[in-house]
């Protein structure tokens, strides 16, 4: 009688190896989608905070604009006196979105969150809020904000 070997046929080696590439082919997309939800939603709370502190600017001094500012679209307007307090977004960990405040004025003012590197990628694009609290949400390749008729869908 001849003694058995131990170890995998190649077949078995081969149906192994495809299965773990079926699985590879789902579970990597997903997670690079997670990824890009995940930097959003990160995002989105920055753009979210700093709401806040131009509203609690404007109850204090019923105006978005800093007193010594002029410009409707210094990035001085954002909030923290230095580039260095500007948020970022996300807040902490390498950019992702370029964040930039337009349209300030007294009564109003726009934020917005323009993908960067690899978030260029998310299917959400731009983000924007404004003033009025109006969301935007604009796919790959929009630069421009339009809050008329617009409705942000899942990514706000």
């Amino acid at each position: 009688m001849k003694p058995r070997q131990k170890g995998f046929t190649l077949v078995e080696l081969m149906i192994v190896v495809a299965v773990l590439a079926v699985l590879a082919a789902i579970a990597i997309p997903l997670y690079q989608e997670y990824i890009l939800r995940a930097k959003r939603g990160a995002c989105q709370a920055v753009m979210v905070a700093t709401t806040g502190t131009l509203e609690r600017r404007h109850s204090a001094a019923n105006s978005y604009m800093k007193p010594t500012i002029t410009a409707p679209n210094d990035q001085a307007h954002l909030p923290g006196d230095t580039a260095a307090d500007r948020p970022t977004c996300p807040e902490k960990g390498p950019k992702s979105y370029d964040l930039t405040i337009s349209n300030v004025t007294a009564s109003t003012w726009t934020l917005t969150a323009t993908p960067f590197g690899a978030q260029v990628a998310d299917k959400c694009g731009v983000l924007a809020i404004n003033n009025l609290g109006q969301k935007f949400a604009g796919g790959p390749g929009v630069t421009a904000v339009n809050f008329t008729n617009h409705d942000p869908g899942t990514c706000w």
